[in-house]
């Protein structure tokens, strides 16, 4: 029964950590993505 209980918490911590390295992997996108739309428009102001 421990076996069952020690799975599950590495299943579960396993995902906790997927999602907090997509979620930092989707955050660097997201910030690369405001930088590349900002340059162009930054010398025409």
């Amino acid at each position: 029964m421990r076996n069952l209980y020690f799975g599950i918490g590495a299943l579960a911590g396993a995902l906790v950590l997927l999602t907090i390295w997509l979620a930092e992997h989707e955050r660097q996108a997201s910030i690369d993505r405001l930088q590349q739309w900002e340059i162009p428009h930054a010398p025409a102001r």
